[in-house]
């Protein structure tokens, strides 16, 4: 998505996770990285790697100086790292309300969601339907994506 708005190319290297690809970028292996705030910002934090921007559209809770790509000159840009709770379909209705619930509950502990924030996370309550329209939308946007790109599984 990236190299395709500055029109540009570079060699994917996979990594099994964020510490090998961390140690890779810190020894000069390769020369980006593409990575979640929550585990590269102490990277950044002690000067290993230098944080340019947040992919995200906007900073939400976090408490950051770093621009976003949105701002930063790319303002169709946006790739997300998210946790959310999914449940098997047919999950009774009852159910996925009462689970809603209590993780609405759980967010609504100011301590948590500041220990959470300070470990470069964005905890954000929703809605089943709000997450299930989340979902629906990031998964067309991938699936453009590998479409636009000509990009096979393996």
């Amino acid at each position: 998505m990236f190299l395709g708005q500055i029109n540009a190319q570079a060699l994917h290297v996979q990594y099994k996770g964020s510490g090998p690809a961390l140690n890779a970028l810190i020894s000069g292996e390769i020369d980006m990285l593409f990575d979640n705030y929550a585990t590269a910002i102490s990277f950044a934090n002690s000067d290993q790697v230098k944080a340019l921007a947040l992919t995200s559209a906007d900073t939400g809770s976090l408490n950051t100086t770093l621009p976003t790509l949105a701002v930063s000159g790319m303002p169709k840009f946006e790739s997300l790292t998210w946790i959310g709770m999914l449940a098997p379909a047919g999950t009774p209705a009852a159910t996925v309300a009462w689970i809603n619930a209590e993780v609405a509950a759980v967010l609504s502990d100011r301590t948590l969601v500041a220990r959470l924030t300070e470990m470069g996370l964005s905890p954000r309550r929703t809605t089943p339907e709000t997450f299930g329209a989340f979902l629906r939308q990031q998964t067309s946007k991938v699936q453009q994506l590998v479409r636009e790109n000509g990009i096979a599984l393996e």
